[in-house]
């Protein structure tokens, strides 16, 4: 009976330390500069983010042309607005600027591009709770906001 206890607690810790082996070889992402701006971000503004991912992002030019950018980002659902005012406070205290070929205003959703140098950013926000079912409107909370953020760098 002993042996058989000392067995199990050495499959046991086998099993534990095949699992933390694992665990430290399992390849993580690199933090590039993107990561590190959205974790900064999330840091400074103490915003519950949800977890970061990879995106896609449009990006025009001032020539017009349209540019697919992969990078990074989140979101969070609703945020009261004065936390979409501390995310632009961040971007335009780290030096980025509004790009005015990547804006767009609707009733109940905003998008807004920022770059600095080769960095931009996309904030889309929308008014929490708006939408349409079976052509029926959805009130909206107008004091909370749904906020996605996506971030990547020009070629």
């Amino acid at each position: 009976m002993r042996k058989n206890i000392i067995k199990i607690v050495f499959v046991v810790i086998a099993l534990a330390l095949v699992y933390w082996v694992y665990q430290s070889i399992m390849s993580h992402e690199t933090p590039d500069e993107t990561f590190i701006l959205l974790e900064n971000l999330k840091q400074e503004t103490k915003i519950d983010f949800l977890e970061m991912g990879n995106f896609e992002l449009k990006w025009i030019a001032e020539t017009g042309s349209e540019t697919i950018i992969r990078g990074k980002g989140f979101q969070v659902i609703g945020a009261p607005k004065e936390k979409l005012d501390d995310i632009i406070s961040f971007l335009k205290g780290n030096g980025f600027k509004v790009d005015i070929n990547n804006v767009a205003d609707g009733n109940f959703s905003w998008l807004r591009g920022y770059i600095k140098d080769k960095d931009i950013c996309v904030v889309i926000e929308k008014i929490t709770g708006y939408g349409e079912t079976e052509n029926q409107k959805i009130l909206p909370d107008i004091g909370k906001r749904d906020v996605f953020i996506r971030c990547g760098k020009l070629d």
